[in-house]
């Protein structure tokens, strides 16, 4: 496994997980950092997690330059509806065990099958109650969120790494504006 794509360094005989990244024939290029690696970690590590509390995951991303990753969770219960505390919640007692398997950060994001909401939700970790209105244009598959202009740095992130994993994440443009 190439340097870059593991999470640390392997002497022959180890053994470990890892995902497939990329198959470059001859080369099947497998990753510990991949969106795909934390998808399936989870799926496995944490299945009766997902299982007891009626929880999918919809879509995995994150940016280069991020630190974290960003995880849609989907909420299937018929009769109880969670949000994203809900869902930080119970994964909070499992943050050590998940840092053992994915050396980034993990943010749990609700998945919202209407887009204006779930570009909202994919800023996580900002604080989404701070946002004053959000204006969805359809044609354009794009989503202004307004705010203060005190936070507009923290909705955007270092390097601008929140707004772009939630771009990624939602496939909605999405525009902060501080007013």
């Amino acid at each position: 496994m190439p340097k870059k794509y593991s999470k640390k360094t392997y002497k022959i005989g180890d053994t470990d997980w890892a995902a497939i990244f990329d198959i470059k024939p001859p080369k099947i290029i497998i990753s510990q950092k991949s969106p795909q690696y934390v998808r399936k970690t989870l799926e496995s590590r944490f299945f009766d997690i997902l299982a007891h509390n009626h929880l999918k995951i919809k879509r995995v991303a994150s940016i280069g330059s991020a630190n974290f990753f960003k995880v849609a969770v989907q909420c299937n219960s018929k009769n109880g509806v969670l949000n994203g505390k809900d869902i930080y919640e119970i994964f909070k007692p499992y943050q050590d065990t998940m840092h053992e398997h994915i050396e980034r950060k993990v943010y749990f994001v609700m998945y919202s099958n209407v887009k204006k909401d779930f570009a909202v939700n994919a800023l996580v970790p900002a604080p989404i109650d701070r946002v004053r209105r959000v204006i969805f244009y359809e044609d354009m598959n794009k989503v202004e969120v307004i705010i203060d202009e005190a936070d507009v740095g923290i909705f955007y992130g270092k390097n601008k790494t929140n707004v772009l994993s939630a771009i990624k994440l939602t496939g909605v443009n999405i525009e902060i504006i501080g007013r």
